[in-house]
């Protein structure tokens, strides 16, 4: 959800609705949840020796940028214009 906030305050300073916003964090959220939770499942990382081999692995990007996408897509949709 905290990938979506500073989009989320872009959009009420534009002056859009509560519903539009409330709909953008919670698909953000839940893309970057469902994107890190099927990585675990399917593709776990189990060739890593220490805590920092994970948090230097690529993958990590992949939840952010679900959200990212999800927020852009509402954002599409939700516009006025």
């Amino acid at each position: 959800m905290l990938s979506g906030i500073p989009a989320a305050i872009m959009l009420s300073r534009s002056g859009v609705p509560l519903p539009i916003l409330l709909a953008e964090l919670i698909s953000c959220a839940a893309a970057a949840a469902l994107v890190a939770g099927t990585l675990e499942r399917y593709r776990p990382i189990t060739s890593w020796k220490s805590e920092r081999e994970v948090l230097r692995h690529p993958r990590k990007y992949l939840p952010p940028a679900a959200g990212l996408a999800a927020t852009t897509l509402v954002m599409l949709v939700g516009s006025p214009a």
